[in-house]
């Protein structure tokens, strides 16, 4: 008898949920982004947290958002689709955390509920594309969503690269869905553990707080 092949369906909101719950603490989903821009070659990165005004910076589950930001080499919009893929395409230098293309879904998704890029290269910006828990559990089939970068934001996102040439700028919000850390704690942890795994990195350019 010939053998036989069947396509199964994968249930999308469900997979993005497990992958989210594979023992990431905030501190440690952060390091994974942040290991992508420093794959991506950049000098300066700027991890920015914001935190809920009618909490304490010590308060669990006391953030609402989180960003990284690079002066990477940057991607276009079809890098990003592929950075979306669960199971990306991707050759990752030996010593890097990302092994298996799911780290950018997986960190983010443990942080909140939607993870959004916009990307900077060869002074030519992206647009927003992003991937939500809630779009795609509606839609019921994993989804990207594509957005026209306006000209207020580009501006903004200029600021936050400090008009370099290129760079990167991940968005991570709908934090308060998931009991998190507290801000203090996060920011402790990497301080600490970015010191271990980053060492040559920290000593030769930065990694900022704010």
């Amino acid at each position: 008898m010939d053998s036989q092949q069947i396509e199964i369906p994968m249930d999308a909101a469900r997979v993005c949920e497990a992958i989210a719950r594979i023992g990431y603490s905030p501190a440690s989903a952060l390091m994974d982004i942040i290991d992508n821009s420093i794959t991506a070659g950049a000098t300066e990165i700027v991890v920015e947290i914001q935190k809920d005004e009618d909490k304490t910076y010590a308060t669990k589950n006391n953030v609402v958002a989180y960003s990284v930001i690079d002066n990477g080499k940057g991607m276009e919009n079809s890098e990003i689709e592929n950075a979306f893929r669960l199971g990306s395409n991707a050759d990752y230098p030996e010593k890097s955390l990302s092994k298996y293309g799911i780290g950018l879904k997986s960190a983010g998704f443990s942080l909140g509920s939607r993870i959004q890029l916009i990307s900077k290269s060869q002074n030519h910006w992206t647009h927003i594309n992003y991937v939500d828990k809630h779009e795609i559990r509606k839609a019921g089939k994993y989804i990207v969503t594509r957005v026209p970068l306006s000209v207020e934001y580009s501006n903004e996102c200029e600021v936050s690269i400090n008009a370099s040439a290129s760079g990167t700028i991940v968005n991570i919000s709908g934090c308060q869905e998931t009991n998190h850390d507290s801000a203090k704690s996060t920011v402790d942890r990497l301080i600490s553990q970015l010191g271990v795994f980053y060492y040559e990195f920290l000593r030769r350019k930065k990694i900022l707080f704010q």
